[in-house]
């Protein structure tokens, strides 16, 4: 995937869709690149996040900033007629990673339930992947 966020080259919505997870309901964006991104700014409003604060911390990702995307949106014709701009998107495929790094006590009373549930989910899925790499193998329970 290459980053355009920082490039010259903006991609185009082609579709969008939305989608559910955790009970909250996101938007994917296909782009003319075939890129499935996740708008920064949707994201930020549903959860109850500034948006400036989480694109600059996006953006010192060490490696989230890899995956950003500028991409040219519409604005609606009852808004401004034919105007358009660009927002920052994240991949698709890194949503459930930045979802697991948000401070939980930051986002809206709607939100944060489901994001601490998902985030102990998660805490409790990469334990069962990584545990057996983590224990020693000499560890006696006592049995």
């Amino acid at each position: 995937m290459a980053n355009m966020a920082s490039g010259d080259q903006r991609l185009k919505i082609v579709k969008q869709y939305p989608f559910e997870f955790y009970d909250l309901i996101f938007l994917l964006y296909q782009t003319d690149q075939d890129e499935l991104v996740v708008p920064i700014q949707n994201l930020c409003k549903m959860l109850g996040l500034n948006y400036g604060n989480q694109c600059r911390r996006l953006r010192q990702h060490e490696i989230l900033s890899g995956h950003l995307y500028t991409v040219c949106t519409s604005v609606s014709p009852e808004i401004s007629p034919a105007r358009e701009r660009d927002g920052l998107c994240i991949a698709l495929d890194c949503l459930p990673y930045w979802l697991s790094w948000i401070d939980v006590r930051g986002t809206s009373q709607r939100a944060h339930g489901k994001i601490a549930k998902y985030q102990r989910d998660m805490v409790e899925a990469l334990w069962l992947k990584h545990c057996f790499e983590i224990l020693p193998d000499t560890l006696d329970f006592g049995e």
